[in-house]
């Protein structure tokens, strides 16, 4: 059996096509771990697109990687990347989203989309890109901005603190866009949706199968008690948090303060 969630596996990426051993990932332990892709510096989200294709921002290159898999049928695989956004200059670092025929990435300041096709493994015409979401606050603190749509085509976009664990206006916040097909683009970040306050640096957004989304939340560093002194290494621990979008299953909708007040984990 090859590998068949190749999101789970270490992703570091390449240019060229080369070829891995299949291992069998097991669903009970001892689980198996293997290289995938070498090469891609501090690559940040992935997405599996429509056509099997795996989508990977870099950090440190503002770009968007394709990751290709075919199987040889001897047990092994060749993988193959191709860049497919080259974001030079944009600084783009960290979110990826597909929805509508776009393909959406971000920056400190600003959420992107270029037309895609999902499969067509190829570099995408930067004179097709379009500024989304602009104005995001970037002064001091997390620089990352999660990206992810719900059924709806609502985009929900993450926000960190400016400061280490000091709540601060406009940030530590989820916040969401409506409509983004029928408004005159770009928009600005303060026209966003509140819809979840005091997610200290929420890294990770998802929706399940049933469109409920999750998110993984960075807890504060430079932590310190009295009797144990450093503690922020492992206390606390960094949270999964559940974020309905039905107002209803929270007693105060939305509000978080730092995964204290209100928050499913």
């Amino acid at each position: 059996m090859g590998v068949k969630s190749p999101l789970a596996l270490l992703f570091l990426a390449t240019l060229a096509g080369y070829s891995v051993a299949q291992t069998i990932v097991a669903t009970t332990p001892p689980f198996v771990a293997q290289l995938y892709v070498p090469n891609i510096p501090r690559p940040r989200h992935m997405l599996l697109d429509l056509a099997g294709d795996i989508l990977v921002t870099s950090n440190t290159q503002s770009r968007v990687t394709a990751i290709r898999e075919t199987n040889n049928g001897n047990g092994t695989v060749t993988v193959t990347t191709r860049v497919i956004v080259d974001g030079a200059g944009l600084g783009l670092n960290h979110g990826i989203a597909f929805y509508g025929g776009f393909l959406y990435a971000s920056n400190p300041t600003t959420v992107f989309r270029w037309p895609y096709t999902p499969g067509s493994f190829q570099l995408i015409n930067q004179n097709t890109r379009q500024t989304v979401i602009q104005g995001i606050p970037s002064v001091q603190g997390h620089t990352t901005r999660t990206l992810a749509f719900d059924r709806q085509g609502r985009l929900y976009v993450a926000i960190g603190t400016q400061t280490n664990a000091t709540p601060s206006p406009h940030r530590s916040r989820i916040l969401r866009f409506n409509n983004l097909g029928n408004q005159f683009l770009p928009i600005p970040f303060g026209n966003g949706e509140v819809f979840a306050h005091g997610c200290r640096n929420t890294v990770g957004l998802g929706f399940n199968a049933n469109d409920v989304l999750f998110g993984v939340d960075m807890g504060a560093d430079m932590l310190q008690r009295p009797d144990v002194g450093a503690i922020w290494g492992d206390n606390p621990g960094d949270d999964m948090l559940y974020l309905p979008t039905d107002t209803s299953d929270f007693l105060t909708a939305g509000l978080y303060q730092f995964k204290v007040l209100e928050c499913k984990v």
